[in-house]
């Protein structure tokens, strides 16, 4: 699969590679964040306790799990968490 690709290439895919973890690493500490909070977790995921929903958390993660998927890579870093 990456055997006929340039090194340039190759160095793209690692760089999209580690955006995508960084934002599924927002997304882990915004939900850890509610669960500090001891806030109820069936309340949270319907709200915006903590100013994170945890139900849009783990929908980001599927998105960025998808590498058929260009939009996380369009996505910045939350610096607040």
């Amino acid at each position: 699969m990456y055997e006929n690709l340039t090194h340039n290439d190759l160095v793209k895919i690692i760089e999209e590679y580690k955006h995508r973890f960084a934002m599924i690493k927002d997304d882990v500490k915004a939900i850890y964040k509610c669960i500090d909070l001891d806030e109820d977790l069936s309340i949270c995921m319907a709200s915006s306790c903590c100013d994170y929903i945890p139900d849009t958390c783990l929908h980001n993660i599927d998105i960025a799990c998808d590498l058929s998927s260009t939009e996380s890579l369009e996505w910045k870093q939350n610096s607040n968490l």
